[in-house]
């Protein structure tokens, strides 16, 4: 079971086993569901459970065209692409979203659809949120080559709609994993990790750990490693205050698949079954709480993901660098 996305007011859930998209208010209510579906990328809209996603060539297993589906309320919309290679990574709706496909970006504005053509063509593509949801990042590796340099493109999306992007860099080592506005900062993926200044395009520091994923709120930052072994997947995750890049980061370890996340100062992932606290200065705490997944969002909300599907709600809070888990207001 997956959190694809969520924020205070809702969550959206994926059975990767049943093949069920599901988005649920965070009380606990089924708003809608989608079966017989394998998503390639899933986003809450103006706010969750409202979502949108997309189905595309290699998500359906060699089927064509790709499609854009959004969910609001007792409402569904689809949007047709003859690409078979397209894939939404933000939307606040059906006439508002940011996607790539195998030419390059697109983007939606007031319901008129912009493209800018990638020279070589798009060989991979990632999208990433800034915390409060007002910028995101679309990292774009051209050309058919794995080993091309990426470029990062930044939308202000600001009060849902999208603006024409800019271009921060043209010659990253890896993909943008996680990024901040508060503190200017985006940090790569890859061999090579680095933090970039959103404002200037420039590298602030270079990091010597593989990074396979990340998380930033501010300037605490949360980034894992994976590596598969006879006993399941194994990640390694460091917690960093890029303001005090002098300190030592905190270090756990999980044992499993699940999303990374980091909200009130306090890194969240799940191990074996279990949620878990990271935090810079008391290190790991176990909450005790199953889930097959988890995600903290901004304002402290902690969505934990259950079998059936439906999410368990908590709060993150920290206090003299001590973090904890208690039941949702």
């Amino acid at each position: 079971m997956i959190i694809t996305d969520a924020d205070s007011k809702g969550v959206v859930t994926y059975d990767s086993q049943k093949e069920i998209l599901r988005g649920y208010f965070r009380d606990g209510r089924l708003a809608w569901q989608e079966k017989n579906v394998f998503p390639g990328e899933v986003h809450c809209a103006s706010s969750c459970p409202d979502a949108g996603f997309s189905v595309n060539e290699a998500s359906k297993s060699g089927s064509s065209p790709s499609e854009f589906i959004w969910h609001s309320g007792r409402q569904r919309r689809t949007i047709p692409f003859t690409q078979p290679d397209a894939n939404l990574y933000w939307t606040s709706g059906p006439d508002e979203w940011i996607a790539t496909d195998g030419n390059g970006l697109l983007w939606a504005t007031g319901g008129k659809t912009h493209r800018l053509p990638i020279k070589g063509g798009v060989h991979e593509a990632q999208g990433r949120t800034s915390e409060g949801g007002a910028r995101i990042a679309i990292s774009v590796a051209q050309g058919a080559q794995e080993n091309n340099s990426w470029k990062f493109f930044l939308f202000d999306v600001r009060n849902g709609r999208t603006k024409e992007p800019r271009i921060v860099s043209s010659a990253l080592s890896g993909p943008v994993g996680c990024l901040s506005d508060a503190s200017d900062t985006a940090l790569t993926l890859g061999a090579e990790p680095a933090a970039i200044r959103l404002s200037t395009g420039r590298t602030s520091r270079k990091y010597d750990k593989f990074s396979s994923e990340c998380s930033l709120n501010g300037s605490e930052a949360v980034s894992g490693s994976s590596s598969a072994g006879a006993s399941g997947t194994l990640r390694e995750l460091r917690m960093m205050n890029l303001a005090a890049p002098e300190s030592a980061p905190a270090l756990a370890t999980a044992h499993g698949d699940s999303r990374i996340s980091v909200s009130r100062g306090c890194g969240v992932f799940v191990s074996r079954g279990t949620v878990g606290l990271l935090s810079a200065k008391a290190g790991t705490r176990t909450t005790g709480i199953p889930a097959q997944d988890a995600l903290a969002v901004d304002d402290g909300t902690l969505y934990a993901a259950k079998a059936d599907g439906s999410a368990q709600v908590f709060r993150v809070t920290s206090g003299q660098g001590t973090c904890t888990v208690r039941p949702a207001d």
